[in-house]
């Protein structure tokens, strides 16, 4: 799940919103999973990331350790 967002953040430059267009691409990689669950992405991201800055490697691993853990049956 981290790659896919370093990939949302480098084909974006981390520009206005980007953080939009990551959260859609984890809906769908997550619908892709069986897993439809769309405030799961939404809390998870929670207001963390902004416009024009690229989030920490920590800030990264927190999200998906966050996704993780909000998984049905994880």
């Amino acid at each position: 799940m981290s790659a896919l967002v370093e990939e949302v953040v480098d084909r974006t430059e981390a520009g206005d919103a980007w953080y939009r267009h990551c959260a859609q691409v984890l809906d769908w990689f997550l619908a892709d999973q069986g897993i439809a669950d769309p405030q799961l992405v939404e809390q998870a991201l929670g207001g963390r990331f902004e416009s024009w800055c690229a989030p920490a490697e920590s800030e990264v691993a927190a999200l998906a350790r966050r996704i993780a853990a909000a998984e049905p049956g994880a």
